[in-house]
C-alpha cells in the first residue's frame, strides 16, 4: 500500500528513514509519480492513482489540480462517470511542522480546503456537465466540537442548477439522507434498510433551474506569508475576488508545538476533546471554552453577531 507517514522535514522529498514513503508532488501525473496505489483490484480501473490519499501535509489545492486534470479529460471525451467521489481532506487539520506550501496553521489549512472546494464547483459550473450535475458535499465529521446547538451538527451542501436559492430549509437531515438523495438522483438501488427508509432531501430542490455559473472567492490569507506565493497564482490578479486576510493569533511554530503529541497519520487517531481545546485556544485565544450549549437562534443579525471575532479581522 502507499505510505504517507514520512518523517522528513520536506515531504516533497524521499525519506531516508522510510523507503516506502511516497513524496508529495504538485504535478504527479506529469512526473509519473503515483500518489495512491490501489489496494483492491476491483477499484484499480476506477481510481485516479495520482490523487493522493489522506495526508495532512498535502494541500487540497494540489488535489484540486489533479482532479481538474482528470475532469478536463472527461469533458474533452464527453465520458464523465455518473458518480465521482472526491476527497479534499483539509477540513481536518494537522502536520503543522511540515505541511507543504506554508500551510502551517489551522486557519490556513481551512482556507486551503475552502478554495479547493470553490475551484471544483467553479470548474463544474463552467463545464458542459453543469446542466445535469449535483455536487454533494459533507464534512468528514463534526469532531463533537463546541457547537452552540449540538456537537453532532456538521455542514452539508448540495450544489446544482436545481438547488433552491435563498431558501431557508430547517428539515433535520443526516448523511444517510444525503446518500438516499444521491441514489435517487442516479436511479441506484438502495444499499440497505437505512437508506431505503431515509427521506430524500427533496425540499432543497426546485423544478426551475438556475444555470448561473460560480466563481471561487480567494481566501485572503492564502495571498500572504507564510503561504508559498506560487500556491494560488490568482492572488497576483488585482481584479480577482478575495476575502480579507485572516489574522492568525499564533504562528506555525505555536501550532506545531501545541499538537506535537497528536497522531495525524490516520483519520481520527487523536483525542478529539483535547484537539478541540487546542483549536479553541489557537483561534479564540483566552476566550472561555464553552461549558454548555446555548442553543441560541443565530439566524438573524448575523453581521452583528460575527463582529469582533478573530477570524473576521484583517491583517
Amino acid at each position: 500500500r502507499g505510505d504517507w507517514s514520512g518523517t522528513s522535514l520536506d515531504p516533497t522529498q524521499p525519506d531516508p528513514a522510510n523507503p516506502f514513503y511516497i513524496p508529495i508532488s504538485r504535478t504527479p501525473f506529469a512526473a509519473n509519480l503515483p500518489q495512491a496505489p490501489g489496494t483492491k483490484p476491483v477499484l484499480l480501473e476506477r481510481t485516479d492513482i495520482f490523487f493522493r490519499g489522506y495526508d495532512q501535509k498535502m494541500s487540497d489545492i494540489y488535489l484540486f489540480e489533479e482532479w481538474k486534470r482528470e475532469f478536463d479529460g472527461y469533458v474533452a471525451n464527453n465520458n464523465l462517470p455518473n458518480l465521482s467521489l472526491v476527497r479534499l481532506h483539509h477540513d481536518h487539520f494537522g502536520n503543522f511542522s511540515n505541511a507543504v506550501a506554508g500551510l502551517n496553521t489551522a486557519a490556513l489549512q481551512m482556507a486551503d480546503n475552502d478554495y479547493a472546494v470553490g475551484r471544483l464547483i467553479e470548474t463544474v459550473s463552467k463545464s458542459n456537465y453543469w446542466r445535469n450535475t449535483a455536487i454533494v458535499i459533507v464534512e468528514d465529521d463534526s469532531q463533537d466540537g463546541p457547537d452552540h446547538v449540538d456537537g453532532h451538527r456538521s455542514i452539508g451542501y448540495i450544489i446544482s442548477p436545481y438547488t433552491r436559492r435563498g431558501a431557508l430549509v430547517s428539515t433535520n437531515y443526516n448523511t444517510v439522507n444525503m446518500l438516499r438523495t444521491i441514489e435517487d438522483l442516479l436511479g441506484l438501488d438502495y444499499l440497505g434498510q437505512f437508506d431505503a427508509n431515509a427521506r430524500p432531501m427533496s425540499d432543497l430542490f426546485t423544478y426551475t433551474p438556475d444555470y448561473t455559473t460560480y466563481t471561487a472567492v480567494i481566501p485572503g490569507n492564502l495571498c500572504a506569508p507564510p503561504v508559498d506565493p506560487t500556491l494560488v497564482p490568482e492572488c497576483a490578479n488585482p481584479t480577482a475576488i478575495r476575502t480579507a486576510a485572516v489574522r492568525d493569533l499564533h504562528d506555525g511554530k505555536w501550532w506545531a508545538n501545541a499538537t506535537k503529541d497528536f497522531n495525524f497519520t490516520i483519520e481520527d487517531k487523536l483525542d478529539p476533546a483535547a484537539f478541540n481545546r487546542v483549536l479553541w485556544s489557537g483561534i479564540k485565544g483566552d476566550a472561555p471554552y464553552p461549558a454548555s450549549r446555548s442553543r441560541q437562534n443565530l439566524r438573524t443579525n448575523r453581521t452583528q453577531l460575527l463582529k469582533g471575532q478573530p477570524l473576521s479581522s484583517q491583517r
